[in-house]
């Protein structure tokens, strides 16, 4: 995950995830009355995928802000922390499954196989982004009980994306690109792991661990443990597996540009 760090360099990168947070923010604030069970209805996260696969590490950093912004915007807590966290992985683990292949990585989703990896990262970043999230609300701070605050955002966030976020990638992807806005064409290769010997094991680890964690903490809550500490033994090793995951995938040194001189 060098990548995060490096990015800082690019003065086009830092730009980029300034714009990121703002469009993101943008996004979710004007809704920020529509909520379920006090738990926000997020139209916004249809472009969540779609930042990180096109900007990276900027789009991951850009969102995980934007939902900082938002949440100065009525629903600021302490658990806004983890709020940080489950949104950067919402968009970063999209990023990392996209380019973990040889080949075509063209931000479109023209054929079946770039459909499916889509839906897969999407998949991926949203199971991320609830375990992330209940880790920190029912786990931690045990504000909500887990079957009802899992239930309401794996659907307010993971819906959109999975539903839309192909056709949105289709009708903005190659603009960017073309406008020589994409990460790939800003950064270098050295700047990434692009070791790709592990990227199968990375997307087992960033969709089985979450999930796994999920599921055990549902059936937890089912025997009446729906929040506080016995949760946190749970969700925690999915976590950290979850984040080894997204280390040890690797992006191939073939999908970058020439980069401009800064």
């Amino acid at each position: 995950m060098k990548d995060i760090f490096t990015m800082w360099k690019y003065p086009k990168m830092i730009t980029l995830t300034a714009i990121c947070a703002a469009i993101y923010a943008a996004l979710l604030i004007p809704f920020k009355a529509v909520v379920i069970f006090s738990v926000e209805v997020r139209v916004a996260t249809v472009i969540v995928p779609v930042m990180g696969i096109l900007f990276g590490p900027a789009g991951a950093w850009g969102v995980a802000i934007g939902n900082l912004i938002g949440d100065f915007f009525g629903s600021m807590s302490v658990a806004s922390i983890f709020g940080f966290i489950a949104n950067f992985f919402f968009a970063y683990v999209p990023y990392k499954v996209w380019y973990m292949v040889k080949g075509d990585v063209e931000p479109k989703t023209e054929n079946g196989k770039k459909i499916v990896r889509f839906l897969l990262g999407s998949l991926g970043g949203s199971l991320c982004d609830v375990c992330w999230l209940c880790f920190g609300v029912c786990a931690v701070f045990s504000q909500l009980p887990y079957p009802l605050f899992a239930s309401i955002i794996g659907v307010t966030n993971g819906l959109f994306p999975l539903v839309l976020g192909a056709a949105v990638l289709s009708l903005v992807g190659m603009r960017v690109k073309k406008w020589g806005l994409a990460f790939t064409s800003i950064m270098k290769p050295e700047d990434f792991n692009t070791n790709m010997k592990f990227n199968t094991l990375g997307l087992v680890f960033l969709i089985v661990a979450p999930l796994v964690a999920i599921v055990v903490s549902l059936i937890m809550s089912a025997q009446g443990t729906q929040v506080g500490t016995p949760l946190v033994w749970v969700s925690l090793p999915a976590l950290i597996i979850s984040v080894i995951g997204s280390c040890i995938m690797g992006l191939s040194p073939d999908i970058f540009e020439k980069p401009e001189e800064e």
